[in-house]
């Protein structure tokens, strides 16, 4: 009697432990997100971070999930992003999502800058996840303390053909840690074994909220940075007479990286209104003689006003362009209406995948909270050949062509051929000139995404992952990082899987007492329940504010390869730290 009893009070806290690691996502489609953090890497498009909201689910909420969408293959666009289309991967809450922030990718690894809210200073260490291994880990990167959770209302662009990624931004005035931060942040993914970084202060804007993007010019590239808001500026509009202020969208930040030097071009044309929290792109002509960056949406808090126009800034010859889009539903909700917020990406230079934004009417957001409403669509698609909005996201909509509107004002054709290759007058300094008439040849890339890279092929919806088969299991991927670095999600596999277990053998221990319970105690009691004793040895369940979450010390349990689509939201786990810290 006493080892039933001992089994079913054992029983009882290992169904408290499973029915807690199985708590399932956030169901139906995801109506709704807003300042997530958004990148491409491999064919398949990424986003974490920031609020969601979910048919039938989670409203408003911030999400401990990775999420991705296979741009190998098609799916309706328009609208709320289909939960058949929408795969997640489980991200330990020692990680942290956090609001915006940036992702810099290098080879097969993501890596995420300023996303984890929980440290309370600047550290050293970044986030990674290799989307090969399926694991997460907390790298070292040398050059000073550079990752700060309140950094994450600024500029940010990434270049995953060399590992590159950049980051300008001072963070938000006012932010729960009160920092200002100067300069670019340079973030080398080159070598995974060497993480690099630098914080560039020499001249660089201080901004927040603005776009920036990567241009293969020069001789490691360029970066052009514009709008947002200049955070040193006075006010008369706020009590404090402080620090915002829109900026000229005439006004264009040009960074060579080669030389680490900021320069400013004033283009021409139609200039865009005044505007933060605007996202764009950039399309490469065939033969590399213009590059388009298209932008879409913004805000502007002293005018009350969002945007829902597409303007496109052709390089080099600095000019702006209203695009008369098609196709675009948002213009027939009335005046004054717009978006904000929402994050972008281009796939092939041919369509850019818009997800997510908050949408006003006014100065009134209506879209968010439990409010799924498929007048504001979660994601949309432009096609950056015709700027027409889509209703299918398609693989392959063939090459990108200069469209008609931007070849009929620098010259050429679809194919190229610009004619114009500076600004009307000229570039203002002699420097400008040699960095814009040397073009760094574009990597190759197709619907598998860049030349020599993997394309992930998830293989079926069981699958949380878009990596093959033939390199998912490898633990010696010459892109995967084999130093300096804690594995998260190998150890979250192996306690999820150990559960399991543990649940079969239990089962099969109940289903013997049950079967035996009439025999005389040999002593099995005392070994059953040792056993219960060294596989049972969680702590007391400590439920946060939502009711579903747990704390666990891992310990040494093992690695593990997590590979399915596993339902743990709100299952947090602590790891240490590189210097000792815990979550």
């Amino acid at each position: 009697m006493r080892s039933s009893l001992d089994f079913w009070r054992c029983s009882l806290v290992l169904f408290a432990v499973l029915c807690d690691a199985t708590v399932p996502p956030a169901t139906g489609d995801m109506c709704f997100a807003i300042n997530e953090r958004v990148t491409i890497l491999k064919g398949a498009l990424y986003f974490m971070g920031g609020s969601y909201s979910f048919v039938n689910g989670d409203t408003n909420s911030n999400e401990q999930f990775l999420y991705y969408l296979n741009l190998t293959t098609s799916f309706p666009v328009e609208g709320f992003i289909p939960v058949n289309s929408l795969h997640s991967i489980p991200v330990p809450s020692a990680v942290g999502t956090g609001n915006m922030g940036a992702f810099f990718t290098s080879g097969d690894i993501l890596y995420s800058y300023s996303s984890n809210p929980t440290f309370p200073y600047a550290t050293d260490t970044i986030i990674a996840y290799n989307t090969v291994t399926n694991t997460w880990s907390n790298e070292t990167v040398s050059g000073g303390a550079l990752n700060i959770a309140g950094r994450n209302a600024g500029f940010t662009t990434t270049n995953p053909a060399t590992g590159m990624g950049f980051y300008m931004g001072t963070g938000s005035p006012g932010d729960q840690h009160s920092w200002d931060i100067e300069g670019l942040l340079v973030f080398n993914g080159s070598d995974p074994n060497d993480l690099k970084w630098t914080n560039v202060t020499a001249n660089a804007p201080i901004v927040d909220a603005g776009s920036m993007a990567y241009i293969p010019l020069s001789k490691e590239g360029v970066l052009i940075a514009y709008g947002g808001v200049d955070t040193t500026a006075t006010s008369d509009e706020f009590s404090n007479n402080c620090c915002y202020a829109t900026t000229d969208m005439s006004i264009i930040n040009v960074y060579d990286i080669a030389s680490s030097t900021w320069y400013s071009v004033t283009a021409s044309g139609q200039i865009p209104p005044q505007r933060e929290q605007q996202c764009s792109v950039v399309s490469v002509s065939p033969d590399s003689s213009s590059f388009q960056v298209t932008m879409y949406q913004g805000w502007n808090l002293f005018e009350g006003e969002a945007f829902e126009d597409v303007y496109v800034l052709t390089i080099p010859s600095f000019r702006w362009v209203q695009i008369s889009d098609t196709g675009n539903t948002e213009q027939s909700l009335g005046q004054n209406t717009g978006r904000f917020g929402g994050s972008c990406a281009i796939w092939n230079d041919r369509q850019m995948v818009v997800v997510g934004g908050g949408f006003r009417i006014g100065s009134t957001q209506v879209n968010g909270g439990t409010s799924c409403n498929t007048s504001y669509p979660a994601i949309r698609v432009l096609d950056t050949n015709t700027y027409a909005w889509q209703t299918q996201f398609q693989s392959d909509l063939g090459a990108y062509e200069v469209p008609e509107a931007v070849y009929n004002l620098i010259g050429g054709n679809g194919t190229g051929g610009a004619t114009a290759t500076g600004p009307v007058g000229g570039f203002n300094n002699s420097n400008l000139e040699k960095i814009f008439a040397l073009t760094i040849t574009p990597v190759t890339t197709s619907s598998t995404g860049a030349t020599g890279l993997s394309t992930p092929t998830p293989s079926s919806s069981s699958s949380s992952h878009p990596s093959s088969e033939s390199g998912g299991s490898s633990p010696n991927s010459s892109n995967s990082p084999t130093k300096k670095s804690t594995p998260i999600g190998a150890i979250v596999g192996a306690v999820i899987g150990g559960i399991a277990v543990l649940a079969f053998i239990l089962g099969g221990v109940w289903w013997y007492l049950r079967k035996h319970s009439s025999r005389p105690d040999s002593g099995t009691t005392s070994n059953t329940n040792k056993s219960y004793s060294s596989y049972v040895s969680y702590p007391k369940p400590e439920l946060d504010g939502r009711g579903g979450s747990r704390t666990m010390g891992l310990g040494e349990m093992g690695t593990g390869d997590e590979r399915t689509e596993l339902p743990v939201r709100e299952y947090h786990y602590t790891y240490e730290l590189h210097d000792g810290r815990t979550d």
